[in-house]
């Protein structure tokens, strides 16, 4: 009997079934089988390659500089850190090679009033940078950890005597301060992993202002205890300290007496930077707060005045000899 020719629209596969045993579906309407185009596919024109890329090095054209300068540095501005290290910015490096984009990047960049952050990515040092660039720093942010010693010759860790001078201590931070004249304003950020540094801290905090000399604004947070609950001062096991939760009351009594040392030390009453509406639960227990959330303390001198300049005690000072 002689096989039926297949119908306009109907699917019919080659000799032979799928190893899947499965045949694939049927589909109404115009079909592409057997390696043949249908009529309509051939009759489409292709868009030539050149007219979809740039032709000297295949990147795809962008409007971007077609947009208002203005819309352009808004852009740039939210998109590039207040926060500063000393070291270019990854947004910059990106657009070198686009000499529009690349000059408003770098306009937005210098309008914007930086935080230059000593860490210890950068040895809470200012690198290289020339006195005249450093001049034009006044804001600054300390992230504090067991790498900043008390003394140079003591460890956080165990609290013993070493016989190798430390990398860093309060002194060598205080010796940096001294180069940074502009700075007027100080953000204290301590990330302890020790239990030694998280219960000194809260006490003597102010010590880490030592050397700046004409500040404007202290600022302080409180630390977070390692590998505790939020009711104990921590934020409990997560991977990443701003995914964490903080208990507002056990942040003031532990900041409490160091607060009242500052006072005396900066010669102005410490405020609260923010004032939050704190939720309740049924019980009337206050519920923990977002990381982001915790309390700052902020000292501000009055107009046309400084803070108080805190001097490091002679106890916990040490000259570098040459050899060092």
């Amino acid at each position: 009997m002689p096989e039926t020719p297949p119908q306009r629209g109907e699917f019919r596969p080659r000799k032979g079934r799928s190893p899947f045993d499965i045949d694939p579906p049927r589909r109404p309407g115009r079909s592409a089988s057997l390696g043949f185009l249908d009529s309509e596919l051939i009759r489409t024109p292709l868009t030539p390659y050149h007219l979809l890329a740039d032709a000297t090095n295949g990147k795809k054209k962008s409007n971007f500089d077609k947009l208002p300068a203005e819309l352009r540095e808004m852009i740039f501005s939210r998109a590039l850190s207040d926060e500063w290290t000393g070291k270019i910015p990854a947004l910059i490096k990106a657009v070198r090679t686009e000499d529009l984009i690349y000059d408003d990047c770098i306009a937005a960049w210098y309008k914007q009033n930086h935080t230059y952050v000593l860490h210890a990515k950068n040895n809470w040092s200012f690198l290289d940078m020339k006195p005249e660039a450093i001049a034009t720093i006044t804001k600054v942010k300390i992230m504090i950890d067991e790498n900043i010693t008390l003394h140079p010759l003591l460890r956080w860790i165990d609290m013993k005597v070493v016989r190798n001078r430390n990398p860093m201590s309060l002194n060598d931070l205080a010796i940096t301060a001294n180069l940074a004249t502009s700075v007027t304003s100080v953000t204290l950020d301590c990330r302890p992993t020790s239990t030694n540094l998280y219960y000194w801290y809260p006490q003597k905090f102010s010590l880490f202002f030592s050397g700046f000399k004409h500040l404007k604004y202290a600022a302080v947070t409180c630390p977070i205890r390692p590998n505790a609950r939020p009711d104990e001062g921590g934020i409990g096991i997560i991977a990443h300290i701003e995914d964490g939760l903080i208990c507002p009351q056990w942040q003031e009594r532990t900041m409490a007496n160091g607060i009242k040392e500052a006072n005396s030390c900066l010669g102005v009453f410490a405020k609260l930077d923010r004032v939050y509406a704190d939720k309740f639960d049924a019980r009337g227990k206050q519920l923990y707060r977002k990381f982001e959330d915790r309390e700052k303390w902020v000292w501000v001198a009055e107009e046309g005045k400084f803070l108080k300049p805190i001097v490091l005690p002679n106890g916990l000072k040490m000259e570098r000899s040459s050899n060092c």
